[in-house]
C-alpha cells in the first residue's frame, strides 16, 4: 500500500509542476495541497475497505487497480478547485474526469471477464464514485459551471454512511445488507458522471446545466432516502415484500 501511495503522490507532484508552468506558484501550491489530500483520502479508503473485508492491498486484481486509477484521476481533478479557470486549465479537469468515468465502466467489465468480482472491489468502487462526485462537482461549482446545491449529491453518500455509523454507535438497529443494487441507482449514478463531464468544459450554458443538475439531483436523493428507510428497518426490502404476497 505504501508503494501505491507514493506512486500516486509522485503523479500528483508531476501534475503540480505542470500547473505551475501555466499558473501562479500560489495556485500550483494550492493544487498540490488539495490533490494530495484527495489522494490520501483515496488511500485511507483503500485501507479501511481492506480492513473491513479482511483483504490486503498487495494482492489487488487488475479491476481493482483500475478502480484505484480512477481515484488517482479524481484526485488530479479535485486539485483544480483552487486554480483559476484560465487558458488550457479550462479543459484539463474535463479530460481527466472523462477518463475517470471511462475507468468506472472498464473496471466492472474487467472484473467480470477475469472472475475478479470481490467484496473489496465492490466496496472500493462505490467509495471511488462517492469521492469523484464530491471532488469534480466541487470544481464545477467553484468555476460556476454547476449550481451550489448540486453538492448535495456528493454529500448524500457521506451522510448515509455517517448515519449508519451513528446508529451502530448508539446501539440502534441497521440493516445495510437489505439494500440491493437497483437499475435506477446505477442509471442515475452514471447520469451524474455524464453531467459532470459535460459541465466542466466551457461549452454548455450554465443555466441549462443548472436545470439538468437539479432534474438529476432530485431522483438521486430520493433513492438515497429510500435506501435509508430500508437500512433503518422502516421499509421492507423488495424480497421481503414479495414474500408477503
Amino acid at each position: 500500500m505504501i508503494r501505491i501511495a507514493l506512486g500516486g503522490l509522485g503523479v500528483v507532484l508531476i501534475a503540480g509542476v505542470s500547473v505551475a508552468a501555466v499558473s501562479r506558484p500560489a495556485a500550483a501550491a494550492a493544487y498540490l495541497s488539495l490533490a494530495a489530500f484527495t489522494w490520501m483520502l483515496v488511500m485511507d479508503t483503500l485501507r479501511r475497505v481492506c480492513v473491513s473485508v479482511g483483504g490486503g492491498a498487495n494482492s489487488l486484481g487488475v479491476a481493482t487497480q483500475l478502480t484505484l486509477l480512477r481515484g488517482l484521476l479524481v484526485s488530479l481533478v479535485g486539485g483544480f478547485a483552487l486554480v483559476a479557470p484560465d487558458g488550457v486549465v479550462l479543459w484539463v479537469p474535463a479530460v481527466l474526469y472523462s477518463a475517470a468515468a471511462l475507468t468506472d465502466r472498464l473496471d466492472g467489465i474487467v472484473a467480470r471477464r477475469l472472475g475478479q468480482v470481490t467484496s473489496l472491489g465492490v466496496q472500493l468502487d462505490g467509495a471511488m464514485d462517492a469521492i469523484g462526485l464530491v471532488a469534480a462537482p466541487l470544481v464545477a461549482v467553484i468555476w460556476r459551471r454547476l449550481p451550489p446545491w448540486y453538492l448535495m449529491v456528493g454529500a448524500a453518500y457521506y451522510v448515509y454512511v455517517a448515519g449508519i455509523w451513528w446508529r451502530r454507535r448508539r446501539g440502534l438497529p441497521v440493516y445495510p445488507e437489505r439494500v440491493r443494487p437497483k437499475p435506477a441507482t446505477r442509471f442515475f449514478a452514471g447520469a451524474q458522471m455524464v453531467l459532470v463531464c459535460i459541465a466542466l468544459p466551457p461549452v454548455l450554458d450554465p443555466a441549462f446545466l443548472a436545470a439538468a443538475a437539479t432534474a438529476l439531483m432530485i431522483p438521486t436523493l430520493v433513492l438515497f432516502a429510500r435506501d435509508w428507510l430500508i437500512v433503518i428497518g422502516w421499509r421492507p426490502e423488495p424480497g421481503a415484500r414479495a414474500a408477503l404476497r
